[in-house]
């Protein structure tokens, strides 16, 4: 009875165990799934860089050590990864609380999660990609997945624009307000498609809707499907051997009366900015004075003296920018004040500077009254046309276009520089 009683509860233990370890193994086998599948995914958003398909994802070489343009788990929103290529900067998402803050109050986004088998701080969207930034040395890539609707698209491009933190995602996502007392981080870098400076939400808006429908490309890869935005960079600026110019410039553009930018586009022209060049002609200096002509009117009309400024006077290059300045204003106030019309006063000015005041005006007539006077009465396309392709010498004919060229282009820098 005993043995029977022993051999029962043996058989019950046995039992117990196979429950047990069926209930273990189950659990085994649903974790060694669960981790496959984690696994899967974390080599599917790990490309090697020998894998990355078209498109934006393009732009990263081999050398590049990490791929951080993968799709998921992606760490440092809103920090400027330094890259090993001098050709692109690339933004991928942040790290801490302040990135899940920020990310998780932007609009329509799925809910954020924390990954259970990464780093705690480490933030993943379930069901959403973050935007790809990459900047390049002449324009800005960001890359939508499609699951970001037009109007998401359209509102992450504004941001961009004009939120003070540079290239900041976080601050992107957000739906926190613009600080609009502040300055875009990219003002001035970027202008939009009036070629204006952007500095408010409604005129980053604006843009963002022209850049999706003239600036935009969709692509597909073994990816999925991506939304392309390119955004010009205005990499207009002073070059470094004008700059040293510019407060002799502005200093006596106000002087007489004459545009900043009329003075730099005659410099550039005249000389490309070399104070010590000499023409064929005797010309000298940045703005190329002759002495016994321009150099001499100045001294006399202007500086009240009777002789004309020596060779060394001319290649000061403050005072060859002072003497080429005042004479521009004796063309304007002086020898051609009788013209009525200010847009060809100064295609005449530009023209005299070049080819000589008599010489201009015996274009349209011998008698120098009645060349005025038909000026006056022509219209501005009619003196253009003369001017350019009339009885003048050819090198006359070409400046007045290669210094309207250079004034527009000086123009444009100067007004940024005062708007900044």
């Amino acid at each position: 009875m005993n043995n029977q009683f022993r051999t029962i509860s043996i058989l019950a233990m046995l039992c117990s165990l196979l429950v047990l370890s069926s209930s273990y193994i189950y659990h085994l086998q649903n974790w060694l799934v669960f981790n496959a599948k984690q696994d899967s995914n974390v080599f599917k958003n790990n490309m090697l860089p020998n894998q990355v398909g078209v498109g934006i994802r393009s732009i990263v070489s081999s050398n590049t050590g990490s791929l951080p343009l993968s799709r998921e788990s992606n760490s440092n929103i809103g920090i400027e990864q330094p890259s090993t290529t001098s050709s692109a900067n690339i933004l991928t998402p942040n790290v801490g609380d302040e990135a899940e803050k920020e990310v998780a109050r932007f609009t329509d986004l799925s809910s954020i999660n924390i990954n259970p088998g990464m780093n705690q701080d480490v933030l993943i969207h379930s069901n959403r990609t973050i935007p790809t930034i990459v900047e390049l040395e002449d324009e800005l890539l960001v890359e939508f997945s499609s699951d970001y609707s037009n109007y998401e698209k359209q509102k992450v491009l504004s941001r961009l624009l004009v939120v003070p933190q540079s290239l900041n995602i976080t601050k992107i996502l957000s739906s926190d307000p613009i600080e609009t007392a502040k300055k875009p981080a990219l003002y001035k870098k970027i202008l939009d498609q009036n070629k204006k400076p952007i500095r408010y939400p409604a005129q980053a808006y604006r843009y963002a809707e022209y850049l999706m429908q003239n600036e935009s490309e969709v692509i597909q890869d073994e990816l999925g499907v991506f939304f392309i935005v390119k955004i010009p960079l205005n990499t207009l600026e002073l070059p470094e051997k004008v700059k040293k110019y510019q407060a002799w410039v502005n200093l006596y553009a106000e002087e007489y009366n004459v545009e900043p930018s009329l003075i730099f586009a005659i410099m550039d022209v005249e000389s490309a900015f070399n104070p010590l060049a000499v023409s064929k002609s005797n010309a000298l200096g940045l703005m190329q004075i002759k002495s016994d002509s321009a150099g001499k009117d100045v001294y006399q009309y202007v500086d009240g003296v009777g002789h004309k400024p020596s060779r060394n006077v001319l290649f000061d290059a403050k005072e060859n920018i002072r003497i080429g300045s005042a004479y521009l204003a004796l063309l304007k106030n002086k020898y051609l004040k009788n013209i009525t019309d200010k847009n060809k006063k100064e295609m005449l000015m530009v023209s005299a500077y070049n080819g000589g005041l008599n010489k201009v005006l015996k274009a349209f007539d011998r008698n120098e009254k009645e060349a005025i006077n038909k000026i006056n009465r022509y219209s501005e396309n009619y003196v253009f046309r003369k001017l350019t392709k009339g009885d003048l010498s050819l090198e006359t004919r070409q400046y007045l276009h290669k210094v309207k060229k250079a004034k527009k282009k000086y123009a444009e820098i100067l007004n940024l520089t005062a708007q900044s």
